[in-house]
């Protein structure tokens, strides 16, 4: 699940746990070798990464950037990479007093850090953990290797912490055009469950005061029910963050869409050290 369909996927897929052969020649750079060979394929347990929490977004094919540099330590990153193996563990660190990017994710495997988050990729997964959200990462390919510089990509869990509420609620007013101009019923025919969607408090005005949008890509396709909109509007005005997808929606002639969401009040994670 994630916070729009095209940036994380449609849901959790099952993966085989099989490891990327060995390569046969390691590079050869200026570099030290890891002093320890660490391969964390037994970390994450299989519930833990194959039946998530609810709401859990995920993100396939998410792009590691500085790999060909050495660590401070001396250590060279494709020697690293050279030997990790597919859907082993690595841990996410948040650097948000990074010089470069304050948005920063470094990737740290079990034999040191092997690059950051690709700068096009990493301002939401940022987001997310500054609000409190857990996750879990792997490597998902590694590829390289006869002559290339070696590199890697991964698939991310991000998961509401655990204090979070959640709640159920109903869609209403799915008709008439919307903001962008679309008509709301249109956009509702594109989701299905699990699709990722976001609540907006509507604009202090006389039209649209205490009312709370239900958003997808192509804009805001109903609104809440007037319980849901009060406490909606409570949590979100006290500073809690949230995650929201389709609970369940039915195919007919008058849609009816349900949403999940979880709430939580905002607190710094800066992930794993």
């Amino acid at each position: 699940m994630g916070i729009f369909q095209w940036l994380f996927g449609t849901g959790n897929q099952e993966k085989q746990d099989v490891a990327t052969p060995q390569p046969q020649t390691l590079p050869q750079d200026e570099g030290l070798d890891p002093p320890v060979i660490i391969n964390r394929t037994k970390e994450i347990s299989w519930n833990a990464w194959h039946a998530p929490e609810a709401l859990t977004i995920t993100m396939e094919g998410v792009p590691v950037a500085g790999v060909t540099h050495n660590n401070s330590d001396g250590v060279s990153r494709q020697k690293i990479i050279a030997r990790l193996e597919r859907w082993e563990a690595v841990d996410l660190v948040r650097e948000p007093d990074n010089r470069h990017d304050g948005n920063a994710i470094a990737v740290v495997s079990g034999m040191g850090m092997i690059g950051y988050i690709k700068s096009d990729s990493n301002t939401r997964i940022a987001q997310l953990l500054d609000s409190g959200c857990t996750c879990l990462a792997k490597i998902s390919s590694v590829h390289g290797g006869s002559g290339k510089s070696y590199g890697c990509a991964l698939e991310v869990h991000i998961s509401p912490p655990e204090n979070a509420k959640y709640m159920t609620m109903s869609v209403t007013g799915i008709s008439g055009t919307n903001n962008m101009d679309e008509r709301r019923r249109d956009c509702a025919d594109e989701l299905s469950n699990y699709s990722s969607v976001s609540l907006v408090l509507g604009s202090v005005s006389e039209d649209t005061d205490g009312i709370v949008f239900v958003d997808a890509i192509c804009g805001d396709f109903g609104r809440l029910g007037a319980k849901d909109a009060k406490n909606v509007t409570a949590l979100i005005k006290s500073g809690h963050k949230h995650l929201t997808e389709v609970y369940d929606i039915s195919d007919d002639e008058h849609p009816k869409i349900k949403i999940r969401s979880a709430f939580w009040e905002k607190t710094a994670n800066r992930g794993k050290k």
